[in-house]
């Protein structure tokens, strides 16, 4: 082969009519190592088409960033029909601390029965805000996408370097502190029908914090097989936990005045029939709704310790292994703290008035605002700003009241 003729700069090959070809493609070109992104004809069109190529080399440049800006991280579990996912946040945010509610509204009067329902307002909007700071719109192609998994990818996309491990200690605390009063609640229940052969003390009303279930709403909703319908499925859940609840509350107090207990299902005691009715219902609820509290717990876990054991990874043998350990390890640990930690009830509603006001309220404004603001009207940001102080002074009162409850139970020991 002559690779000597022919152009002098490609080698060539001659076809069968005795015809030089080169051998690389005619389009392609050399060029100098200092202009990587140009090349330099020697002809007369040798600046426009510098300029062309140059500009061309941009363009792919900026696409390629753009796609990679706007990576999406799809559910590969969209299985659920929204009447299952509204199921599960319905039994998640109703919650046993309903049981506490009556007493509640014989307290605060016609005020608790309004702020019941401004609460599940309020929580339902933090929630549709928090699972709108999973997706972004495409600048390329205007498609809206997934790009965020859960609650601690939003915090880090908010707050780089510490918003996911800020997000993730607050939704860890006040998911793994639930799971624990769920323990003790199980346990009371359990002792009052084995009449109560180990008694323990518990104060209900600080079990769970009503609504605060916003922890588990980006799982529910990458669950769903149609997304789209997120917004109707929490209207729906949240105004049925808001009516649920001031039903209770008034006819309670309607049918027993100034004798309701802080805990309903007492005064359900006189008459055998709603004392099990009510038993029976208090432990489907925790049973229905323990799972979705440790799912957080687990998913969190999992996500910050599981990487520093490789050889127990999900895509290895032996992940059974490390499912079968902590799984039985924190189940365990739930029930140590549940054991030996003095009015943890109490202490769980002094570090809930932080936590669930930070999940509910807080965050996910903060966030929404900072992810969202430039497409984001005024309006709808001096309504994120009201929430935002309305949680903060709600989480307020709660510290100080549940401080000092707390305190004065230490010191009575």
């Amino acid at each position: 082969m002559d690779g000597g003729s022919g152009s002098g700069r490609f080698p060539c090959r001659a076809n069968n009519d005795g015809e030089k070809i080169p051998l690389t493609k005619p389009s392609l070109q050399s060029v100098a190592e200092e202009t990587p992104l140009t090349f330099a004809p020697t002809d007369d069109h040798g600046l426009s088409l510098r300029k062309s190529g140059f500009a061309e080399s941009v363009r792919k440049l900026r696409s390629a960033t753009l796609a990679v800006s706007i990576l999406e991280k799809p559910s590969d579990d969209r299985n659920a029909s929204a009447w299952l996912a509204g199921w599960n946040v319905t039994n998640l945010i109703q919650g046993t601390g309903i049981l506490g509610v009556p007493y509640a509204v014989l307290m605060g009067g016609w005020a608790a029965v309004a702020i019941i329902v401004v609460v599940a307002a309020v929580c339902c909007y933090t929630g549709k805000l928090l699972v709108d700071c999973l997706y972004e719109d495409s600048k390329r192609t205007g498609q809206r996408k997934r790009v965020r998994i859960n609650y601690p990818e939003v915090g880090e996309a908010a707050w780089p370097g510490w918003g996911n491990k800020i997000v993730s200690v607050v939704q860890v605390c006040e998911m793994f502190g639930g799971v624990i009063m769920y323990i003790v609640l199980l346990a009371t229940v359990f002792s009052d029908i084995l009449n109560e052969l180990t008694p323990l003390d518990i104060y209900q009303w600080a079990v769970v914090c009503a609504y605060c279930a916003h922890a588990v709403f980006p799982g529910v909703e990458g669950c769903m097989r149609e997304p789209k319908q997120f917004p109707v499925m929490m209207n729906c859940a949240f105004a049925l936990a808001a009516v649920v609840k001031m039903l209770l509350g008034m006819l309670a107090v309607l049918r027993f005045g100034q004798n309701t207990e802080q805990v309903i299902t007492v005064n359900m005691s006189i008459r055998p029939v709603f004392n099990i009715v009510a038993t029976v219902l208090v432990v489907t609820n925790v049973f229905l709704a323990f799972p979705l509290c440790m799912f957080v717990v687990l998913e969190t876990w999992d996500a910050k310790i599981l990487p520093y054991f490789p050889h127990l990874g999900k895509e290895t043998r032996y992940h059974w292994f490390w499912l079968l350990l902590t799984r039985i390890m924190l189940l365990t640990l739930a029930l140590f703290l549940a054991v030996i930690v003095p009015h943890f009830g109490l202490l769980m509603g002094f570090i809930g008035s932080f936590t669930g006001t930070c999940l509910s309220f807080v965050f996910p404004c903060v966030f929404h605002m900072i992810l969202k603001w430039k497409t984001t009207p005024w309006y709808s940001i001096l309504t994120k700003i009201f929430v935002t102080i309305f949680g903060l002074v709600c989480g307020g009162f709660g510290l100080v009241f549940s401080g000092k409850e707390l305190a004065k139970a230490f010191s009575f020991g």
